[in-house]
């Protein structure tokens, strides 16, 4: 299985805004993604987008381990940074994220085998599309809520701009 994950948030410079996380999961097939299995996402309330992609990646573990779907996973997300931290390529420096890369860490323990690899914005649409709609949902009376949205595999999700 494939596992796309991604954040999003209102003022994208690392101040804090609303923010939101999504993430796309699909079937595995000849060693790459195949069809879109279910998507998933969350309204953080207001938090920074650095927070919002660290919690795209412990979402789609969450909902992996819950599910019992533990196996093989292959994680992707267009956050670079996180990625080059888990494989020890980096150096995290705030004290916030690296109890965040603890807990990623702690989560891959429950799978047989698992991978994590950055992907190209271009090739993560669908989580994209997923986040943004977390940050949408984050007004008017679901502002500051913790919600979570399945998205089934027959809905069709079209990466937009917010």
């Amino acid at each position: 299985m494939f596992a796309y994950s991604d954040g999003a948030c209102q003022n994208n410079e690392g101040y804090a805004g609303l923010s939101g996380s999504g993430v796309a999961f699909f079937a595995r097939k000849h060693g790459k993604p195949d069809k879109f299995l279910f998507g998933a996402y969350l309204s953080l309330g207001i938090c920074n987008s650095t927070f919002a992609e660290y919690f795209g990646v412990i979402l789609a573990q969450t909902l992996l381990v819950i599910s019992s779907e533990v196996g093989k996973p292959h994680f992707r997300t267009d956050f670079e940074s996180i990625v080059k931290i888990l494989h020890g390529e980096m150096n995290g420096k705030n004290s916030v994220f690296m109890i965040m890369e603890q807990i990623i860490r702690d989560l891959f323990k429950y799978f047989d085998e698992a991978l994590i690899e950055h992907v190209r914005r271009n090739d993560n649409k669908v989580a994209d599309a997923l986040s943004k709609q977390a940050v949408k949902c984050n007004s008017g009376q679901e502002a500051n809520k913790f919600n979570l949205v399945f998205i089934p595999p027959q809905v069709e999700i079209e990466p937009k701009k917010y």
